[in-house]
Parts: structure tokens; C-alpha cells; sequence
């Protein structure tokens, strides 16, 4: 952010930490995501009474490395856009794990947004907001701020949305879990 907005107080809205990694060398990074709910109020034109819908809206993630001294060492943008709609955020949000040397976040995206951040690493993204049309992605963070993004497989293909706030790790693997309606699925991704 400009010194100029922190002064007249116009900060980042609606960001939420969810992550603190501590490390040996006193290093830390923090991540955090933007979210909110909004909704969206409209007369039924049948019945005539008002129905209320509700959209989950989690979109950019940031990774903060602080130093042992506490000073800001980089600050990267992890571009998403997610919007859905009355489902409480079930295949929104991600999932961070610890490798150590870089962490990786693991969410569903549009599937456009593969070609696109190919091309240009600093566009904003497709919003992803209908799980048919959907992709897991799994991005790394190394410990200099590098963020390398990859798609791990479509919903499609898969015929599996994955549940980002459902991935544990084990050992050199990612166990993931994924669902789409009535079909359940795990997968292990394979850190090495």
C-alpha cells in the first residue's frame, strides 16, 4: 500500500488472517484472505415476499514475510475471485500447508485463469462461482516470495469439486478430498 492511503487510514478491507508460520531462523510469515458476505434482496414474483440471497466472496490471498527484527521483507498478491452463492463458502477459500522451505495454497479457480496468469502474473483473475466449471490449483510461495501456480486437475476430468478447507498433509503428500453431489473422493498430491 502507498504511505498515502495508510495515512488517510484507507486500508485493505475485509482481510482476514488465517495463517501465522513461525520459523526456527525467528522469521514468520503471515497470510491472510479477503472475505465478505453480501446479499442480495429481491421480491419473488410469485408470492410477492422478499427472498434474500447470499453471496460468499473470497477473493486474494497475501503472504507477508516478516523478518527476525520484526521489518517487512516481501509482500506477494495471490490473485482469486471467488463468489458463490448460498452455500456457505463450502469449495470457496483454501487451504495452506507448511513445507518449509515455501508453503502451498490450494483452492478452486475459473479454469480460464490458467492461460491468462500465463501470460500476464499480475492480471486480475476470472471469478470462479459455478463448480462445474472449475479447477484445483495449487500455488507455492518459496521463502524469497517466488509464487509458482499450478492446475492440478478440473472438475471436469476429475468429476470432483475439491473442499479446500478438508487437506491435511501426510508425510511427503497432500491428502486432498473432493466432492460433487453425491460422490465423494480423496487424492494425495505428491510433494517431492
Amino acid at each position: 500500500m502507498l504511505e498515502k492511503r495508510v495515512e488517510r487510514g484507507q486500508e485493505l478491507s475485509n482481510f482476514y488472517f488465517d495463517y501465522f508460520v513461525l520459523r526456527e531462523d525467528g522469521t514468520a510469515l503471515m497470510v491472510a484472505e479477503q472475505f465478505y458476505v453480501s446479499e442480495h434482496v429481491a421480491p419473488d414474483p410469485t408470492s410477492n415476499q422478499s427472498v434474500i440471497t447470499y453471496f460468499y466472496n473470497y477473493n486474494d490471498i497475501i503472504a507477508i514475510d516478516i523478518a527476525a527484527d520484526g521489518s517487512i521483507k516481501w509482500a506477494r498478491r495471490v490473485a482469486k475471485e471467488q463468489s458463490t452463492s448460498n452455500d456457505m463458502g463450502t469449495y470457496s477459500s483454501y487451504s495452506l500447508v507448511d513445507l518449509g522451505d515455501e508453503v502451498v495454497v490450494l483452492f478452486n479457480d475459473n479454469p480460464d485463469n490458467a492461460a491468462l496468469f500465463a501470460d500476464n502474473p499480475a492480471a486480475d483473475p476470472y471469478r470462479f462461482s459455478n463448480i462445474k466449471k472449475s479447477t484445483g490449483v495449487m500455488v507455492s510461495i518459496s521463502k524469497e516470495g517466488e509464487i509458482k501456480r499450478k492446475s492440478l486437475f478440473s472438475q471436469k476430468d476429475a468429476e470432483t469439486v475439491l473442499r479446500p478447507k478438508l487437506i491435511s498433509r501426510a508425510g511427503n503428500s497432500l491428502i486432498i478430498y473432493g466432492q460433487y453431489k453425491r460422490s465423494y473422493r480423496f487424492g494425495r498430491v505428491s510433494l517431492s
